[in-house]
């Protein structure tokens, strides 16, 4: 099963909404278990991390190709991830969306709380400099010297 992952950081924890380049079937959705700080490594280096994470042998999510939701400037969900017409859902079994366009319409039907060895996980740690609809998110940048 291919799955898109959802990568979103801060300096707590990365949350990971899987997502693949393929669509076929549903999109497993989970926040990462590991904490994560702002070098990432770009957004390879975030998919990178989303993907070990799926792949670990205490992982309870589902063998697929996982990416990050997360923006970098240029690009972003919206133009790296396929407009699945399948639902994304918990690794729980809760779904989130119906599909990608109910998705980025700014409503989710469950939060996303859940990482990627089953435990429950604070929905307040993220930041992704992603915009609800997939796109990248416009912010200002708090400066100190």
């Amino acid at each position: 099963m291919n799955n898109l992952v959802i990568i979103t950081f801060t300096a707590a924890l990365l949350m990971t909404i899987a997502v693949s380049a393929a669509d076929s079937g549903e999109k497993t959705v989970f926040v990462t278990s590991d904490t994560y700080y702002s070098n990432l490594g770009g957004l390879t280096g975030a998919d990178e991390k989303c993907q070990m994470e799926a792949d670990a042998s205490v992982s309870i999510i589902p063998s697929g190709t996982y990416k990050a939701w997360l923006s970098d400037g240029t690009n972003s969900p919206d133009t790296r991830f396929t407009k699945s017409s399948h639902p994304s859902v918990l690794p729980d079994g809760p779904r989130i969306a119906d599909d990608y366009k109910d998705l980025t319409d700014g409503d989710i039907q469950n939060s996303i709380n859940i990482d990627s060895t089953g435990n429950t996980v604070g929905p307040d740690y993220f930041w992704s400099s992603t915009d609800f609809d997939g796109s990248s998110e416009q912010y200002f940048v708090t400066c100190e010297g």
